[in-house]
């Protein structure tokens, strides 16, 4: 892994592993032998070209299917494999409001920290050695003057604004903040056994040494070990998965009690005698998981090519916020949902009342339903929003006309990943999702409309036989409302239809203008082209006065989204650091740093991105 960088000096202050032999490809591989750790024959671990840390390559091609590792989960560290002997019952203010894959994480570092206090009596020792010494850098630490000195400090002043001190928030609300991971330790390292090397609790920048470790190289294995460190699978470096070989495959039906993949005393089975966490196996598969060892494997996924490295992908779209809060490096793949707001962020706090109880029926709803409510209407203009996409894809190849670039659209659908995400996408492009509760939240502003259903039906009706669809597409989406009919009555939405066609509509009307000023044309002074934010209350004929047959109408509330979307990505702008900078002289600040600087190179690399993302998508806005 590529986190932490060699050295020939190991007293970093934490204390492990002090006077012991440098880390050794030898060591480990007479160990892995030991553990029955099976590898291909074919892999070779190689140093990094930067000294920074070893590698995974292939000596020959590799094949789909073919085997990479199978790890014994017997040889697994985690807090089930272990010697350190059980916590005693730790006070309610360490534990209260800790999730289990947080209690997980931080009990799997201290039982690390027991093994490296152990030394070479630890019966993982020779995977121990071969991990890095030196105190992973997380951006966590970055204040730390032992860990991050003056390069850490001033690296965290660029993080500010940026989607990593989101991301630490985040952290922070599992309680895994920097104050958590000393409350952990100072409740539990007196119950640490002493050692013949360590008598006393070992210092606190031990447990965060152990703490990077668990961070940056545990997965995720079943429900029995929980999170593990894998010995070997740990060597493969980070990249995504369309550039990944392979990536990490565990059975994870095991008895919670054992372990056991096979059936077992603690099982509750049906009829037949299967238990009921194989009922979804069949009974030769039953038979094999009983003959075999249970193991974590990784397979070619994608082929490799000799003398190539062979990558793993530790997770789908992660971007560079979360592998530098997570594992201590960024990739600059520009991967990742982008940047993320939350309801605060975008001056949503009122948002329970959008719908307003006339609505809903219900005078004593509490906040969480009414956010319910909105999202109903908000995951249904997303999902109505990709449908039209999809259509136009069609459209588009029956015609043979490719010129369109989604990527060059306002909106965009929600994340794959996280239908619920409120974000800027990396090509710039906003979530409906953000679009439709600014929308919603103007009905607190701005008199709704009081046309009915059947007017509002109309309209639709007439807007999507202006973009040449078919009857019969409309009848389907008439079919898909109706569809809906029961949970629009379980969440008290009677006018759903009404605001759903509005937001649709509003949002058709922004894209078409986008496509105007954007359009081949657009770049000629006489072309025409304007969008024209007249008032909705405007008649008919003041609206047409003057007016390009190319020009584009957007209704009030559709204009103040707009003003509001704009007025969001200047403040988040703003809210970076050194933001009055232009990209030239942050691009100069940033080549003139020290190669040891690296935190703030990796800052800064994340600051910048971030800012010419948003300068491109608040220039799309500025132009509506």
């Amino acid at each position: 892994m590529t986190e932490a960088r060699t050295s020939q000096h190991y007293t970093f202050g934490h204390g492990l592993l002090e006077g012991h032999p440098p880390p050794s490809r030898e060591v480990l591989t007479v160990w892995l032998d030991q553990r029955h750790i099976k590898r291909d024959e074919r892999l070779e671990i190689a140093s990094m070209e930067d000294g920074s840390g070893w590698r995974m390559v292939a000596k020959d091609d590799m094949d789909l299917g073919e085997l990479i590792c199978a790890i014994p989960k017997t040889s697994l560290l985690s807090h089930k494999t272990s010697s350190l002997p059980p916590l005693p019952d730790l006070p309610p203010e360490v534990l209260d409001s800790r999730s289990l894959n947080c209690y997980t994480i931080l009990h799997l570092s201290l039982c690390l920290l027991h093994e490296f206090r152990l030394g070479t009596d630890s019966p993982f020792y020779g995977y121990l050695q071969a991990l890095p010494r030196e105190v992973i850098g997380l951006p966590l630490f970055w204040n730390m003057e032992e860990i991050g000195g003056q390069d850490g400090k001033l690296g965290r002043r660029w993080l500010k604004g940026t989607e990593v001190e989101r991301e630490l928030e985040r952290r922070s609300q599992q309680s895994l903040s920097f104050g958590d991971l000393k409350a952990f330790y100072a409740a539990t390292s007196p119950h640490l056994p002493p050692t013949p090397a360590h008598p006393a609790p070992s210092p606190f920048l031990a447990y965060l040494h152990c703490f990077a470790l668990i961070s940056s190289r545990a997965f995720m294995t079943d429900i029995y070990h929980l999170i593990a460190l894998c010995p070997f699978a740990d060597i493969l470096n980070h990249s995504s998965s369309s550039t990944s070989h392979t990536s990490m495959m565990a059975d994870d039906f095991v008895c919670h009690i054992c372990g056991s993949l096979a059936p077992c005393q603690h099982d509750i089975t049906d009829a037949n005698g299967v238990p009921y966490r194989l009922a979804h196996l069949g009974e030769r598969e039953i038979e094999r998981i009983g003959r075999e060892e249970d193991s974590v494997d990784m397979r070619v996924e994608r082929p490799v090519v000799k003398g190539e490295e062979v990558w793993n992908c530790y997770g789908e779209g992660l971007g560079d916020a979360k592998l530098l809060v997570e594992w201590g490096f960024i990739s600059g793949d520009f991967a990742g949902e982008g940047l993320t707001w939350n309801m605060e962020d975008l001056g949503l706090d009122r948002v329970g009342a959008m719908l307003g109880d006339d609505t809903s029926g219900k005078e004593d709803e509490d906040e969480e339903a009414k956010l319910e409510r909105c999202w109903f209407v908000v995951e249904s203009v997303g999902t109505t929003y990709e449908r039209n996409l999809d259509r136009r894809k069609v459209i588009v190849n029956n015609d043979e006309e490719d010129d369109e670039d989604e990527e060059e659209r306002l909106l965009c659908p929600p994340s794959e990943q996280d239908g619920r995400l409120l974000n800027l996408d990396q090509s710039g492009r906003l979530s409906t999702n953000i679009f439709g509760f600014l929308w919603l939240d103007q009905s607190l502003a701005l008199p709704c409309s009081n046309s009915n259903a059947d007017s509002n039906a109309e309209r639709q009706a007439a807007s999507l036989g202006k973009k040449g669809r078919s009857r019969s597409e409309s009848d389907k989406d008439a079919d898909d409302i109706a569809a809906q009919q029961t949970s629009r009555t379980e969440f008290g939405l009677d006018e759903l239809e009404q605001e759903l066609s509005s937001i649709v509509r509003s949002i058709e009307a922004l894209e078409h203008a986008w496509s105007v000023l954007d359009g081949p044309e657009s770049s000629n002074s006489g072309s025409g082209h304007r969008v024209d934010l007249a008032s909705e209350h405007s008649t008919d004929a003041t609206a047409g006065q003057e007016r390009s047959t190319s020009s584009v109408v957007l209704d009030d509330r559709t204009k103040k989204v707009v003003e509001r979307i704009k007025v969001i990505l200047r403040s988040r702008l703003e809210g970076l650091h050194r933001s009055e900078l232009s990209d030239e002289e942050l691009f100069e600040l940033k080549d003139n740093l020290k190669p040891t600087e690296r935190y703030q190179d990796m800052a800064m690399t994340i600051s910048i991105n971030e800012r010419v993302l948003l300068r491109s998508a608040l220039e799309r806005w500025e132009q509506l």
